[in-house]
Formats: C-alpha cells, sequence, structure tokens
C-alpha cells in the first residue's frame, strides 16, 4: 500500500519565498517569550525590593524560575498532540495568549509575590508551546536544503531575548519601575499575536516538501521509532545537561577559580551563555552537507562538548581558553545541528511525525536541564577542579559522542522510510 506522505517527502522543491515571511514572524514571537522568561534575573535587586524578599530570598527567587521551567515542560508534552488536532497556528495563538496574560498578571502584580508566581506559571504554558511548535512549523515550511539555516535562526531566538532585557530591562525598571518592564513586554506579546493571527498560514502541498497532511500518531509512530532518532535523543539530552551545566556555574568559576573580577565574569559568561547566536553559521554549513553525511556536524559538535568537559574547571589559563573555545563551538554547532535532523530523520511521516519528533526533542531539552544539580554536587564536592567536571560532565559528553555515530543513516532503508514502490 502506498504512503502519500512518503511519496511527498521524495518530491524536491525551492523554499517558497512566503516561508521566509513565516519565518519571521515566528522568530519575533520567539524572542519576545524569552524577554519574559528572563526578564527576572537583570531585575533581581528591584524583585527584591518591591516584594519584600528576606530570608530565603535566594529559594524564593529560584521559584521564579523553576516554576516557568516545570510548566513548559508540561505543556511541551502535550505541544504536538495539541498542534495535530487544532492546527499549528491555534497553538501558536494559545502561546501568545499565555505570554499575554502571564506579562499582564506580572504588571498587576504589585507587591504581592504569590501573583508573581502565578504569571510565571502561565508564562511557562507559553514557552513550552512555542517551542515545540514553532520549530515545527519551520521544518514543515523549508525544505531540507535550507532547513537548517532557517532552524539555526530561529534557534537564537534564546539568547536574542536574553540579550534584549538584559540591557533594557534594568533601564527602563530605573526609568518607570519594575512593572513598566513587564508592561513593554506585553505590548510586544501584543503585537506578535497580531501577527500570527494575520500573516501565519499553513503551506500548500506543492509549497511543502513534507507533507502537510495530518495523520494518527499511529501512522507517525513507525517513523518515530527508528534507531536514528533514538540516538538523536540521547545526545540531544546529554548536550542540554552539559551545556546548562557550564552555563549555570561559568561565572562562579570564572570569580572562584579563575580569580576574575564580577564584571569580567559576568562579560565573559554573557559571551559563552549567548554563543548560540553564531549557529546559524553552522547551520548554512550543514545546508551544504550531503544528508547522509549531515550527521558528522553532530559528531563534531559532541566532541566540542567532550574536549570541553575535559578542560573543564582547571585553574590553568591555556585549559581555560580551551574550555571556552570548545564550549562555544559544541553548543552553536549542535543547537545547529540537532533540531535539523529530527525532521529529517521522520519527514516521510508527514507534517505529524515532524511535529512529535520536535515534541519529544523539545521535552528532553528541558529534562536535561533539570539535572543540573548533580554538577552543583560534584563542585559542592572536589571544587572548582578538573575532578568535578570529569565527574559529572565529560562522562555524560562521552555518552553523546558514541550516540552521535549512530545517527548515521541506514544502508538499507527500514520498512517505514521505503519507497511506496518499495513496500
Amino acid at each position: 500500500m502506498s504512503n502519500p506522505n512518503a511519496a511527498a517527502a521524495e518530491k524536491p522543491v525551492a523554499t517558497p519565498k512566503y516561508a521566509w515571511t513565516i519565518l519571521g514572524v515566528v522568530f519575533f514571537l520567539s524572542i519576545v517569550i524569552p524577554m519574559q522568561w528572563f526578564s527576572c534575573p537583570p531585575l533581581k535587586m528591584n524583585i527584591f525590593a518591591n516584594y519584600a524578599l528576606e530570608g530565603a530570598a535566594r529559594a524564593n527567587f529560584g521559584l521564579l524560575m523553576s516554576y516557568l521551567s516545570t510548566t513548559a515542560l508540561i505543556a511541551a508534552l502535550v505541544a504536538g498532540p495539541l498542534a495535530n488536532k487544532i492546527g499549528h497556528k491555534a497553538v501558536l495563538v494559545l502561546s501568545s495568549i499565555c505570554l499575554i496574560v502571564g506579562c499582564a498578571c506580572a504588571a498587576l502584580s504589585g507587591q504581592s509575590f504569590d501573583v508573581l508566581l502565578v504569571s510565571r506559571v502561565i508564562t511557562g504554558a507559553g514557552v513550552g508551546l512555542a517551542a515545540v511548535t514553532a520549530s515545527a512549523v519551520i521544518a514543515i515550511w523549508f525544505p531540507g536544503k535550507t532547513r537548517a539555516t532557517a532552524m539555526a535562526i530561529w534557534s537564537t531566538w534564546v539568547p536574542v531575548g536574553m540579550l534584549i532585557v538584559y540591557n533594557a530591562g534594568p533601564a527602563i525598571a530605573n526609568a518607570g519601575g519594575l512593572h513598566m518592564v513587564w508592561w513593554c513586554i506585553c505590548a510586544l506579546a501584543v503585537i506578535a499575536a497580531i501577527l500570527v493571527i494575520v500573516l501565519y498560514r499553513s503551506p500548500r502541498e506543492d509549497e511543502a516538501e513534507i507533507s502537510v497532511k495530518k495523520s494518527s500518531l499511529r501512522e507517525a509512530l513507525p517513523y518515530l521509532k527508528s534507531r536514528q532518532l533514538v540516538a538523536l535523543g540521547i545526545a540531544w539530552l546529554g548536550f542540554n545537561y552539559v551545556n546548562y551545566c557550564f552555563t549555570t556555574y561559568n561565572v562562579d568559576f570564572f570569580q572562584t577559580g579563575m580569580g576574575m573580577d564580577q564584571t569580567m565574569a559576568a562579560l565573559i559568561g554573557s559571551i559563552a551563555s549567548a554563543c548560540g547566536i553564531i549557529a546559524p553559521l553552522f547551520g548554512a554549513i550543514s545546508d551544504r552537507i550531503n544528508k547522509n553525511r549531515k550527521y558528522l556536524m553532530i559528531v563534531f559538535g559532541c566532541l566540542a562538548l567532550l574536549l570541553a568537559g575535559i578542560f573543564g574547571f582547571e585553574n590553568s589559563t591555556l585549559f581555560f581558553w580551551v574550555y571556552l573555545i570548545f564550549q562555544i563551538l559544541g553548543n552553536a554547532i549542535l543547537v545547529a545541528t540537532c533540531r535539523p535532523m529530527a525532521p529529517m530523520l521522520v519527514g516521510r511521516g508527514g507534517a505529524t511525525a515532524v511535529t512529535y519528533a520536535l515534541a519529544v526533542i523539545t521535552v528532553l531539552q528541558y529534562l536535561g536541564q533539570m539535572f543540573v544539580f548533580l554538577c552543583g554536587t560534584a563542585i559542592d564536592t572536589f571544587g572548582f577542579t578538573s575532578m568535578a567536571a570529569w565527574t559529572a560532565v565529560a562522562p555524560v559528553a562521552a555518552v553523546c559522542l558514541i550516540a552521535s555515530f549512530f545517527i548515521k543513516p541506514s544502508a538499507v532503508p527500514s520498512t517505514a522510510e521505503k519507497k511506496p514502490e518499495e513496500k
């Protein structure tokens, strides 16, 4: 029996001109989200003063981030089935509404810390829904020859949003008060919602390389059970754990282990954390590589990650720069190449398989970040020494590297991957 989705996946198509409009709309919504998501760290002192946080101040402040991450994880779990049922546009609009309501609750919270926590829960739902749906939309609109570039551009949404709020947030708070920051982000969220409603549409069949026809999870499941997708998930999960360990403890390491002052430590830490901005460069490189060799980019990224783990937390100046360079390379390469690999692996299953695959990738991203406390435990035990990195970081990076080799396409396609005439 022939599979229309598989047939559609064989059809080479040019990148539709409107795909770039879709990328612009989705990217605008996406960068507004981390403005609210990461608005608390740069406004820490303002929040402490406004909400009179004392005693367990750091624990209470940590809730602002953990509540959001937990809700984002839950939302990511349901985003795939929801998009398959009501459509990608409806989920993007719902994500925008969550962001608007979350911003408004924060802006109207007055001095109630409980209301601020509620605002973070609502915002988290928008984060999880958008992370899955936006990536799926771009994967469906862009063909394989430009998909990595487009998804790498979109993948800069978090560092771009963070850079904006980290620089503009304190200035707005000092000029108009803490709550004015959230009102400004709320206004941007309203604009983003309008753009989605007015400009977003699904691609026509003749515009998409991946079939846009919906199918059931049962029909998509054979494409989701491939060895390559499992290996990609393991590599992505491990990468997010390792990368989050670096970004969480870098500034502390720069100060405690390397003896930098707070300003220099924060500057280098922000550069390392925002290095995902150069991901489009590696996305463009990936688009120029034969599809059967694209996995090698992930291998190189995982190798860089392992070398960063091996040289991590050393107080030698030479080792420090080696660590920093490989950390940046591993981050940028894997951000640019892992997500586009998922639709390449399951594209024959159509839009439904792609959406579910990217939902799994997003869930694994948040899961990886949840285990960063293991690195903190190693640092508490060994201090900022190579032993901490070798214990809590390098072994996971090694698993990522091993898994990356199993992403290599099979010489003989599986039943789910065979062309219709071969079945």
